[in-house]
């Protein structure tokens, strides 16, 4: 058997498994309500330029406690690229999907502090990719895992869509270098142990000025 087809194999068995009990990742009693962040809304005017921000990657300053280990699911050749060169040298161990298929044989394999997931992949979707996570890390008892939905879909069908999921944030394409990086800020410091910074997997980052999407 092929490895993709042992992992789309694995992946029905634990959708099935998971079938006589939810999915959805509970936040605490006290916690916000989950919602999809789109990050363009803080991004403002002196960042919209891409080039820009590109170019002064080499001033942004990112939290450093370890090496953050960061997954992107991403079937675009060129995003792949520009993702790997935005983040070389900011301390990130980065791994590379090219379906939603590779990224569970991946995810199954390592330990990930942020998966970004492309929802438009080849083999199997990012949602079902997504769905598969969660449903392995119930079977293990782990800790939900942070995700992110790296998609040009519109934020307010991808609420809909990834409900129950657990779903942390929106990065949007196209790629805003200082979008990325704040986000990959954010999880460093979260991981830093700064209580402003925390983040609970099941709900937004800290609604800093920004407009949520209540899922």
């Amino acid at each position: 058997m092929s490895s993709k087809a042992g992992i789309l194999s694995l992946l029905r068995r634990i959708m099935a498994r998971a079938s006589s009990s939810t999915l959805e990742v509970q936040p605490p009693a006290n916690a916000a309500s989950e919602s999809v962040i789109d990050f363009r809304e803080r991004i403002g005017a002196a960042a919209r330029d891409d080039a820009e921000a590109v170019s002064s990657t080499s001033a942004h300053d990112i939290r450093q406690v370890r090496a953050l280990r960061i997954l992107l699911a991403e079937d675009s050749a060129m995003l792949q690229m520009e993702v790997e060169g935005l983040l070389e040298g900011h301390g990130v161990i980065l791994e590379i999907a090219s379906d939603g298929a590779e990224a569970l044989e991946r995810f199954q394999q390592g330990s990930f502090d942020l998966v970004l997931m492309d929802i438009d992949m080849p083999v199997v979707d990012g949602l079902a990719a997504m769905r598969a996570i969660r449903g392995l890390e119930r079977v293990r008892g782990a800790r939900p895992t942070r995700l992110v939905t790296f998609t040009a879909r519109d934020a307010a069908e991808l609420q809909r869509r990834v409900k129950g999921l657990g779903v942390m944030a929106h990065l949007p394409k196209p790629l805003n270098a200082e979008a990325l990086y704040d986000l990959v800020d954010r999880v460093a410091t979260s991981l830093s142990g700064a209580p402003e910074a925390e983040i609970n997997p099941a709900n937004p980052l800290p609604p800093t000025g920004l407009r949520g999407c209540t899922t």
